[in-house]
């Protein structure tokens, strides 16, 4: 529950188009530790800056699910399982402070490597039903799928500003091909 607040917040965050003047902290996602994460989260959000820093945090979970996804499942993502696997990557890091994020992140799946039925193949989500779905889902397909994208490429970099600037790149491309379908217009957007 201690991220799953600033959800919404995290959605804003990346959807926003909004150029910043100072380019946020690129991180390789390889390193970073669950004690760098709870010290994120360990935030109060009474101000902008602090809800930042959690809407980071939230937007990094849901990329890393993405880059963790088990190869079998390929492009399938559950979206109610991304949320709650937020709260269940804060409570193993709490427990475990000195493990690697990744860690934390594909011992989640290796406990519960099942998909769901509820499960959707992101390979048969058309642009326009993906973005005439739910802002909040819209948002997590995305991030869950530009973290699966940086697994294919082998890239653990996460960078919040170019992860903003890739999703707006998607919903534009999307918006001008709607019967195209979301794992290839992420392709062509990127070219």
């Amino acid at each position: 529950m201690l991220l799953r607040s600033f959800y919404l917040i995290a959605i804003v965050a990346v959807m926003a188009s909004h150029p910043s003047p100072a380019r946020s902290e690129i991180l390789d996602a390889s390193t970073v530790t669950c004690q760098k994460m709870l010290d994120v989260a360990a935030l109060k959000p009474v101000s902008k800056t602090d809800e930042e820093s959690q809407s980071k945090l939230g937007v990094m979970l849901i990329w890393m699910q993405g880059y963790q996804a088990p190869s079998e499942h390929g492009t399938a993502v559950d979206l109610k399982t991304i949320m709650s696997n937020i709260d269940r990557i804060v409570e193993k890091c709490t427990a475990q402070p000195n493990l690697g994020l990744m860690t934390v992140t594909q011992k989640l799946w290796d406990e519960d490597d099942a998909l769901p039925t509820t499960a959707v193949d992101l390979t048969t989500v058309t642009c326009e039903s993906m973005m005439t779905s739910k802002d909040d889902d819209r948002a997590s397909m995305l991030i869950w799928l530009l973290g699966y994208n940086a697994f294919v490429a082998e890239d653990p970099t996460f960078d919040l500003d170019a992860l903003g600037e890739t999703v707006t790149s998607i919903a534009t491309y999307c918006t001008e091909n709607p019967t195209m379908g979301l794992v290839t217009a992420s392709n062509k957007a990127g070219e």
